[in-house]
């Protein structure tokens, strides 16, 4: 039997507890709420900014004087930049919603990442850095949709890429480890903080002490998509020494 303290004391608990729920509900729907704004103004964003792409493109063409042509390639750039900033705000509400889309299918680790580099080559020699692709030994098959695994890869890349000094190498690593393969992208750059590592791979989340020059999606988005395929996703890094962005993904079959 209660007495009336203990009454008391039972309905100020019961009370915490609903009001505790109340809060969560509250916030979930305002985490709904605003996905759902975010995905609709990214939509629109998008369908007007495709009309500003094809407008600059009609008019480099009709005029191709020196003078013009500079305007237009740096309004050209903007767009991009504005596409590529939504198109990330676009994935990142996928990924909070859990309905990201992923097509896995048997595909050739090496070829993977010989892929990757084949497509940064050009932009790494730019800074003077090695961009080196290494498959170690006989390699099984992924299971991966390799669309969605460039992604991941041209996230860790160019970010190494950017943080890298001229004169240093990126290497591109494959190997099998039980019953997964692991691809590594290290680098010999900036390295990261110690008290910056638990947040790397939050959304937005940006050196304070680094001008990265993006919305910090990129790595939000590489740990979703490769989440969405069974695998993980971890860094390894020491401020001055470089960092190694690891990522795993099952063996098909």
């Amino acid at each position: 039997m209660l007495v009336d303290g203990e009454v008391v004391a039972a309905v100020a608990v019961n009370t915490d507890i609903t009001e505790n729920k109340r809060h969560e509900r509250a916030l979930e729907k305002a985490v709904r709420d605003r996905d759902e704004m975010l995905a609709l103004v990214s939509h629109d964003l998008r369908n007007q900014l495709t009309v500003v792409t094809a407008s600059l493109a009609l008019l480099a063409m009709r005029d191709g004087s020196p003078d013009n042509r500079d305007i237009v390639d740096m309004a050209s750039s903007a767009a991009k930049s504005m596409m590529d900033l939504i198109e990330d705000l676009m994935e990142v509400s996928t990924l909070e919603a859990g309905v990201m889309a992923i097509e896995p299918k048997p595909e050739s680790a090496a070829h993977l990442a010989r892929t990757a580099c084949e497509r940064f080559e050009t932009v790494a020699s730019k800074k003077s850095i090695a961009l080196v692709c290494a498959a170690a030994g006989a390699l099984p098959a992924v299971q991966a949709d390799a669309r969605r695994i460039h992604q991941v890869f041209a996230n860790l890349i160019s970010n190494a890429i950017k943080f890298s000094p001229g004169g240093t190498s990126i290497d591109i690593g494959v190997t099998h480890e039980d019953g997964a393969v692991r691809f590594s992208v290290r680098d010999e750059g900036i390295g990261i903080l110690p008290e910056a590592m638990p947040y790397v791979f939050d959304r937005f989340w940006q050196a304070r002490t680094t001008d990265r020059g993006s919305a910090g999606l990129g790595l939000a988005i590489a740990k979703g998509i490769v989440e969405a395929h069974g695998g993980r996703i971890w860094v390894e890094s020491e401020p001055g020494k470089g960092s190694t962005f690891s990522f795993t993904l099952r063996v098909a079959g």
